[in-house]
C-alpha cells in the first residue's frame, strides 16, 4: 500500500501536461504492441507452413512471411525506443520543476526545522529524490502498466490461435511470476532502504571531511576512515544486492521455461491428442519469445518500484513554511521605528524552559543597537527572531517596513563559495546581475583589500579575518536599512576592527544596525546597549548607563 500512496503523492507533484504525456506514453506502447500481435500471428502461420500443416496463400510464400515478421518486430522496437526517449526528455523537465519547488520550500522552511537538517538533506530533497520519483518511479510505473497491457494483447493473439496453449502457458507464467515476487520483493525493499540510509550516512561523513579537511590533516582521526569504510561497504553491498535482485526474474524465468514446455505438452496431449503437440509447442515457443521478456520486464519494474521507493519518498517530504508575522502600523510609526518585539517568549523543542522570556523592545530607525550578555543568554536567538527566522511561542514581532527597506545579515563564520570575489560578495552566480561598483564600495567599507574582483576564491584561500570581512561586505552590498551583525569583528586585529567599525558607524542615520558581540571595542559606540541574561532583558541604555545598572557587565564583555 505504501507504493500506491507514494505514486498518488508523486502524481500530484507533476503538471497536467506531464500527466497527459504519461497517458499518451502508455497508450502508445500498448498500441504498438499490436505490431507484435500481427507479427506473432504471421510467424505462427510461417511455422505451420513449414510444419506442413497449411499451404501458403501468399504469392511469395514463406520467405515474404518471414520478412514481414522481421520488419514488424524491428518497427515495433524502434517505435517503442523513440516513444521512451520522448517520455524521458519531457519528464526530465518535470524532475527539474519538482526540484526547484523543493528548493524554494527548503529555503523557506521554519528555521527550527532547518537547524535539525543534515547537509545531505538538501541533495536528497532537491536532486536525488525528484530524480528517483519522476524518472525511476512514475515513469517505471507507466511503463509497467503498458507492459501489462502489451502482454494481454499478445496473449489475446495466442488465444485466437490455440486456446489450450494460451491458457496453460499464461497460467504457468503468472504462477511463476507471482511466486518469484513473493520470494524476492521483501529483499528488494530491504536493499532499497539500506541504499538510502547508507548513501545519506556516507555523504554526511564525506561533507564533514571536506569542511574539517585542515583539522583532520593536522590532527588525524583514529576512527574516520573506518566509519567511512563501514558506510561505503554497506552502500556497495546494498547496491550489489539491488542489481542482483532485479536480474533474478530473467534468469529464473528462463530456467523454468523448460517446465513450461512440459506443462503445455501435457495439457495438449490430454485435451487434443499427440498430433497437436508439435503445433502447440511451436506456438508456445513463439509466445515465450515475446511474452517471456515482457514478464521479465514487468517483474523487474515491480522490484524496481519497491527498491526505489525510499529514495523517491525523499522528494515528498513536507515542511512547515516560515511565515513571519507582519503587523501594519500607521505611517508615523513606520517613519520612527523599524522593528518592535512585544511580550515575546521562545523555547526550542524538548527544552525544559523558555530561552527568551517576556522580551519587549522597540528599535528606532537609523540607530545602532548592541545586544550583549553572558554566553548562552539568548543573544543569537533574539537576533534570529528579529530577522524572522524563528517564530516566537507567544508574543508578536512587527517589522515596519517601507517599500524601499531591505534586511541583511553577517554571521561570525562566513562560508566562501568556489567562485570569483565579486560573485562571493554579491552571492550571485552570473556576472550579468552583479553591480561591480557596489561590490567595490562594500569591499572598501569592510576593509577587504583585494583589487581583482574576478579572482577565484574558495573556503581555503582566505584567512579567517578575510572571510569575516567578506561576510560584512556581503551584507553591505545590499545597502540594507536593517543590518544584523553577529560577532562581526571576532577574527579581526585591532587596526582592522577600528577601520570596519568606523565604516559601520558611518551608516548611522541611514541604517538600523543590531550587533551581537562580546568585545567592548565593537559595541562601545552603539546608541543603545541591550543587556540580556537568562533570556530576559535586564537593562538597556548607553554604555555608561548599562555599566552603572549591571555591576557584572564588564565580566561578560
Amino acid at each position: 500500500m505504501s507504493t500506491i500512496r507514494t505514486l498518488r503523492s508523486g502524481w500530484k507533484q507533476i503538471s497536467n501536461k506531464a500527466r497527459w504525456i504519461l497517458l499518451i506514453y502508455m497508450c502508445a506502447l500498448v498500441l504498438i504492441s499490436g505490431l507484435d500481435g500481427i507479427a506473432l500471428f504471421l510467424f505462427s502461420k510461417l511455422g505451420l507452413n513449414i510444419a506442413g500443416e497449411l499451404t501458403s496463400d501468399y504469392p511469395s510464400g514463406n520467405l515474404i512471411l518471414g520478412i514481414w515478421c522481421i520488419v514488424l518486430f524491428l518497427i515495433r522496437s524502434a517505435t517503442a525506443l523513440g516513444i521512451t526517449w520522448v517520455g524521458c526528455i519531457i519528464l526530465a523537465h518535470e524532475e527539474t520543476a519538482i526540484g526547484q519547488r523543493n528548493l524554494h520550500t527548503y529555503f523557506n522552511m521554519e528555521w527550527k526545522t532547518r537547524l535539525s537538517e543534515k547537509v545531505s538533506g538538501i541533495y536528497d530533497f532537491v536532486d536525488r529524490g525528484p530524480n528517483s520519483l519522476v524518472q525511476q518511479y512514475i515513469l517505471s510505473f507507466a511503463t509497467l502498466i503498458a507492459e501489462i497491457f502489451s502482454s494481454l494483447v499478445i496473449f489475446g493473439v495466442i488465444l485466437s490461435l490455440n486456446t489450450i496453449t494460451a491458457l496453460s502457458g499464461f497460467l504457468f507464467f503468472i504462477f511463476v511470476a507471482l511466486s518469484q515476487h513473493k520470494v524476492i520483493s521483501l529483499s528488494s525493499r530491504r536493499a532499497g532502504l539500506e541504499i538510502a540510509e547508507n548513501f545519506t550516512g556516507t555523504y554526511n561523513h564525506l561533507s564533514d571531511a571536506f569542511y574539517l579537511s585542515k583539522l583532520l590533516q593536522i590532527t588525524p582521526s583514529l576512527s574516520f576512515s573506518s566509519i567511512i569504510l563501514l558506510k561505503r561497504r554497506g552502500l556497495s553491498n546494498a547496491r550489489a544486492r539491488a542489481v542482483f535482485i532485479e536480474s533474478l526474474p530473467r534468469y529464473m524465468m528462463e530456467s523454468v521455461l523448460v517446465l513450461g514446455v512440459i506443462v503445455v505438452g501435457v495439457a495438449t496431449l490430454v485435451t487434443q491428442g499427440s498430433s497437436a503437440i508439435v503445433p502447440s509447442l511451436a506456438i508456445f515457443a513463439l509466445a515465450a519469445f515475446r511474452i517471456l521478456p515482457s514478464i521479465n520486464r514487468i517483474q523487474g519494474l515491480i522490484l524496481g518500484l519497491i527498491g526505489r521507493e525510499p529514495i523517491a519518498q525523499m522528494a515528498l517530504r513536507s515542511f512547515e513554511v516560515s511565515k513571519p508575522k507582519l503587523i501594519a502600523r500607521t505611517t508615523e510609526i513606520q517613519k520612527d521605528f523599524i522593528l518592535e518585539l512585544k511580550d515575546v517568549f521562545f523555547s526550542y523543542e524538548h527544552s525544559g524552559q523558555p530561552l527568551l522570556s517576556d522580551i519587549s523592545f522597540q528599535f528606532r530607525r537609523g540607530l545602532q543597537y548592541a545586544i550583549v550578555g553572558p554566553s548562552g543568554s539568548g543573544k543569537s536567538t533574539l537576533m534570529d527572531i528579529c530577522m524572522g527566522l524563528l517564530v516566537p511561542d507567544s508574543g508578536s514581532v512587527s517589522r515596519f517596513f517601507l517599500m524601499q527597506d531591505k534586511i541583511a545579515y553577517s554571521s561570525q563564520e562566513t562560508f566562501v563559495v568556489s567562485a570569483s570575489l565579486a560573485q562571493n560578495v554579491a552571492l550571485e552566480w552570473t556576472d550579468e546581475v552583479i553591480d561591480l561598483e557596489c561590490v567595490k564600495w562594500a569591499l572598501g567599507l569592510s576593509s577587504l583589500e583585494i583589487n581583482d574582483l574576478k579572482i577565484q576564491v574558495n573556503q581555503n584561500s582566505l584567512s579567517g579575518g578575510e572571510k569575516q570581512r567578506l561576510g560584512i561586505a556581503r551584507a553591505l552590498y545590499r545597502k540594507p536599512t536593517l543590518l544584523f551583525l553577529d560577532e562581526p569583528t571576532s577574527a579581526l586585529d585591532t587596526d582592522t576592527e577600528l577601520d570596519v567599525m568606523k565604516s559601520i558607524n558611518e551608516l548611522r542615520g541611514k541604517t538600523t544596525v543590531l550587533i551581537a558581540s562580546h568585545k567592548l571595542s565593537t559595541i562601545k559606540h552603539a546608541d543603545v546597549i541591550i543587556y540580556i541574561e537568562n533570556g530576559a532583558i535586564k537593562g538597556s541604555g548607553s554604555l555608561t548607563e548599562v555599566q552603572a545598572l549591571m555591576p557584572d557587565f564588564d565580566e561578560h564583555i
